[in-house]
C-alpha cells in the first residue's frame, strides 16, 4: 500500500470494531455453560442447541434469531426477561419450541411480542404484569392457558383463542381491566378458579355448551357485566333474564353486576344462593328471597353498595363471611331468631348501619363481622378500623355481650339481669341489717339509765318496814 499511516489507520479501525463485536465461546463451551451477545445471555444444552436466559435489564427491543454462533435458538427460559421494564419489542423465531414460566414476568412496558406456532401452551405467568400489552396473539396450536398467564394485563384489550384450547388455568385473565369480551372456546370444558376476577371493563362472555364447570368466584369484581350468553345445550348451565342458574334452576350462580335494575325477586326454584352471586350489583337496591332458599354463601351480597332491603329466609342458619361487606346504603338490619352464626366480615364496611340488635339464639360471632370499617393512611395503606357511633344492643352474658367487649364496642344490654339484682338486694339486706343493729344499740344505750332508776325506786318500794321506821325515828330523833 502506498500510504502506511493510511494503512494503520484502517487496521486500528478495524481491530476496534472487531474488539466491540460479541465474543462467542460456542465452540469451546459445554453443555449448561452460557455466554452472552451483550444484550442477552445464552445457555448451551446438547444438540448444538441454547435456550435463552436472560437479558440486559434496560434493553428496550430484542429481535432473536434462529441460530446463534452456530447453535439452534430453541427455548426461552424460565423469567428470562423478567423485570425488564423498559423492554417494548420482543422478536422470537419459529425454531423456538418451548418458553419458560414468567418468562416476561413484570415487563410492564412491552406491547408487541410474536409467539411461534411451536407453541402449544400459553405457560404460567408468561405475561404477569405486563401492563402495556394491548393485544395477545395466540397460535392456532396451543391448547392450553397457564394459570395466571395474562394476569394484570390491565390494557389488554383483545384475547381470542384458538378453538384448540381445552384449558384455561387459574387466574388466567385476573385483572385484565381493559378486556370487553371473552368467549370460551368450545372443547374447554372447565375453567380454573378466579380465571376473570375484576375484569371490570367485560360486558359480554359466552360460554360453551361443553363447559360444565366455571370454576370459583370467576366473575367477581366484573363490574360492567351485562350479557351472558350460553346455548340451550349446555347440560350444567341455563340463562333466565340473562341471570346465571344451574341447570335446575337450585342455584343462582351469577346476576350480572352492569344489569340496570334495581329491584330483583328470586324465584322460588332456588334453595342455594351462591359465593358472591350479587356481588358488586351496584344497582340493587331491594332483593327478595323466598322461603325456599336454605344457604346464602359468602359473599353473596359483597359490594351491593346501593343494597338498602334484604330479607333472610327462615330456614338460613348461618350470616356467612361477607356477606353484606360494603354494603353501604344498608341502614337497618334485623337478624332473624333462627341465626346461630354470624360469620367473619359479614356486615364489614356497612358504614350506615350505626345499630344492629344479635338476638340471644347467636352463639357465635366472627372477627369484623359489626362495627368495623376501613380507613386509608398516609401512606395509602389500608386497616381495619372502628365504625364510628356504632352500637350494638343484645344480651350481656352472651355472644353479642362477649363481641362488644373484645372490640370495644358500644354495648346496650338488653337482658334482665338477674346477677345484678341478687347483688343489689344482698346489699340492700346488709345495710338494713347495720341500720337495725345500729338503731338498737342506740336505744339500748339511752334506755339504760331510766331501767337502773326504776330499779331503784322499787327497790325502795320493797324495803322492809322496820326500815323505814327506823329511818323515820333517826328523823324524829334528829
Amino acid at each position: 500500500m502506498n500510504n502506511p499511516k493510511r494503512f494503520l489507520a484502517m487496521l486500528s479501525a478495524a481491530i476496534t470494531t472487531l474488539s466491540l463485536l460479541p465474543v462467542y465461546h460456542a465452540n469451546a463451551l459445554e453443555e449448561g455453560e452460557t455466554f452472552t451477545d451483550n444484550t442477552i445471555t445464552y445457555t448451551v444444552h446438547d444438540n448444538m442447541e441454547v435456550t435463552v436466559t436472560s437479558c440486559v435489564t434496560g434493553v428496550t427491543s430484542v429481535s432473536i434469531g434462529e441460530e446463534m454462533d452456530g447453535y439452534r435458538v430453541v427455548g426461552i427460559d424460565e423469567y428470562a426477561f423478567a423485570n425488564c421494564t423498559n423492554l417494548k419489542e420482543v422478536t422470537l423465531p419459529e425454531s423456538i419450541e418451548t418458553i419458560g414460566e414468567g418468562a416476561f414476568y413484570s415487563c410492564s412496558s412491552l406491547t408487541t411480542v410474536n409467539l411461534p406456532e411451536t407453541m402449544t401452551e400459553i405457560p404460567a405467568g408468561l405475561f404477569y404484569y405486563c401492563t402495556a400489552l394491548e393485544e395477545a396473539d395466540i397460535p392456532d396450536s396451543v391448547t392450553k392457558i397457564g394459570d395466571y398467564a395474562f394476569q394484570y394485563c390491565i390494557s389488554l384489550t383483545e384475547a381470542d383463542l384458538p378453538d384448540g384450547v381445552t384449558e384455561i388455568g387459574t387466574g388466567a385473565f385476573q385483572y385484565c381491566m381493559s378486556l370487553t369480551e371473552f368467549e370460551i372456546p368450545a372443547k374447554v370444558t372447565a375453567l380454573g378458579d378466579l380465571c376473570f376476577v375484576a375484569c371490570a371493563s367485560m360486558t359480554t362472555l359466552t360460554i360453551p355448551d361443553g363447559l360444565n364447570s366455571l370454576g370459583s368466584l370467576p366473575l367477581v369484581g366484573c363490574t360492567a357485566l351485562t350479557d351472558l350468553q350460553i346455548g340451550e345445550a349446555n347440560a350444567t348451565y341455563t340463562l333466565q333474564d340473562g341471570i346465571l342458574f344451574t341447570k335446575d334452576l337450585s342455584t343462582l350462580v351469577c346476576y350480572p353486576a352492569g344489569k340496570k335494575d334495581t329491584e330483583f325477586t328470586v324465584p322460588d326454584s332456588v334453595k342455594t344462593v351462591d359465593y358472591y352471586a350479587f356481588s358488586g350489583c351496584t344497582n340493587l337496591k331491594r332483593i327478595t328471597l323466598p322461603d325456599t332458599v336454605t344457604a346464602l354463601n359468602e359473599g353473596a351480597f359483597s359490594g351491593c353498595t346501593g343494597l338498602s332491603e334484604v330479607n333472610i329466609p327462615s330456614a338460613v342458619t348461618t350470616i356467612a363471611t361477607s356477606l353484606f361487606a360494603d354494603c353501604s346504603s344498608l341502614t337497618s338490619f334485623t337478624i332473624p331468631p333462627q341465626i346461630t352464626t354470624v360469620d367473619n366480615y359479614a356486615f364489614y364496611c356497612c358504614d350506615s348501619l350505626k345499630q344492629i340488635h344479635v338476638p340471644d339464639t347467636v352463639t357465635k360471632i366472627g372477627e369484623f363481622a359489626f362495627g368495623y370499617t376501613e380507613s386509608t393512611a398516609a401512606d395509602g395503606s389500608s386497616a381495619s378500623a372502628p365504625l364510628p357511633g356504632f352500637v350494638m344492643t343484645g344480651h350481656s352474658e352472651k355472644a353479642a355481650g362477649e363481641y362488644a367487649d373484645a372490640n370495644g364496642i358500644t354495648f346496650e344490654a338488653t337482658n334482665f339481669n338477674y346477677k345484678l339484682l341478687i347483688t343489689i338486694i344482698v346489699a340492700v339486706l346488709a345495710v338494713a341489717i347495720i341500720l337495725v343493729v345500729a338503731v338498737r344499740i342506740m336505744t339500748s344505750k339511752k334506755n339504760q339509765p331510766v331501767t337502773e332508776e326504776t330499779d331503784s325506786e322499787e327497790a325502795e318500794d320493797e324495803f322492809p318496814s322496820d326500815y323505814q321506821s327506823i329511818l323515820g325515828n333517826e328523823d324524829d330523833q334528829t
